[in-house]
Formats: C-alpha cells, sequence, structure tokens
C-alpha cells in the first residue's frame, strides 16, 4: 500500500495547486457576491427608501407629484443625495427645484404612511398612494388607508404630527 501512494502522490501533489487555486477563487467569488448583494448601509430610515439602492421612494421623483400631480419614475442621470438617502428626478428642472427647497419635496413623516404614524408606529408609504394637501406630500401603504385619511385629514394630520417626533426617535438617522 505505501508503494502505490508514492506512485499516486507525486500527481496527486501536482492536481493540489490547481485545486486550491479554484478553491480560492470559487471562495472569493461567493465573498463577493454577499457584498454586492448585501443592503445599504447605515442609510437613513427616517426616509423610506429602498434598502439594497438606496433609493428614496424606491426612486420616484418627489417633485413630479407637485408638478406632474401623481408619481413619475426618476432617471439615473438626475440623482443627488440628501438626509442619507439618495433622491432621483425626472428632469434636471426637478432636480433643481429640490435641491432649492427639500423640506418643500420631502413625502411628510418622511414618506411612511401617514396613517401608521398618526396611530404612532413607523410603516412605509407606497409611491403611487399619496395626497397633497397645504402643500404637503403625504403617503399610504394602501388606497384604503389613503380613502381612511381622506375622510378626516385634519384630525389625522395632527395625530401623526404630534407622534412623529417620538416615532422618528426610534429610526436610525444614518
Amino acid at each position: 500500500m505505501v508503494a502505490l501512494q508514492s506512485k499516486t502522490n507525486p500527481a496527486s501533489r501536482r492536481q493540489r495547486p490547481a485545486a486550491r487555486g479554484a478553491l480560492w477563487r470559487a471562495c472569493g467569488m461567493i465573498a463577493w457576491l454577499a457584498l454586492a448583494t448585501t443592503p445599504a448601509a447605515a442609510l437613513n430610515e427616517r426616509i423610506v427608501h429602498d434598502t439594497y439602492t438606496g433609493l428614496a421612494l424606491y426612486g420616484f421623483d418627489p417633485v413630479a407629484y407637485f408638478t406632474e400631480g401623481g408619481p413619475r419614475e426618476g432617471k439615473a442621470d438626475y440623482e443627488s443625495e440628501h438626509d442619507g438617502v439618495f433622491w432621483r428626478f425626472a428632469s434636471r428642472g426637478n432636480a433643481a427645484a429640490f435641491a432649492a427647497a427639500p423640506a418643500v419635496y420631502v413625502p411628510a413623516y418622511g414618506g411612511h404612511s401617514a396613517v401608521a404614524a398618526a396611530a404612532g408606529f413607523p410603516v412605509p408609504g407606497a409611491p403611487e398612494f399619496f395626497a397633497i394637501r397645504d402643500n404637503r406630500l403625504f403617503l399610504f401603504s394602501s388606497a384604503q388607508q389613503r380613502d381612511q385619511w381622506l375622510k378626516d385629514a385634519a384630525r389625522l394630520i395632527a395625530e401623526a404630527d404630534a407622534r412623529w417626533p417620538v416615532i422618528i426617535e426610534s429610526l436610525a438617522s444614518r
């Protein structure tokens, strides 16, 4: 048996470096894939955003709600960082308007549902369920929430405004 090992041993030694190299390459690829698919770190949870891309409002243009009356997808060409997340805009003009007055265009409660905020907890709003009142953009997590809010908006805004400072403390800011 010892003689048999010595005959096959040189061949197996020649194959080991190649096998080790392939193993290291595979481990490196797995590590790279794991890092490439992890969520964006240290983004502002106070603003609703896609955790993998860091795009606020999931890439929708916040200015378009005011200028076009509804959601419109932003373009990568018109992207900027504000308050720890990335915002996209449908046009250069919308990007400039946002840069000049971001507080006007950032949704109330950071894009969290206005109904949930009134109840005292953060739930991300969806860009397609919205309302504008008193020059403020409000988002909701469903059409039912929006309908509920529209029936008693003044009361729900007052409750959400009162509860938001407590809610915001539970969310990471960067």
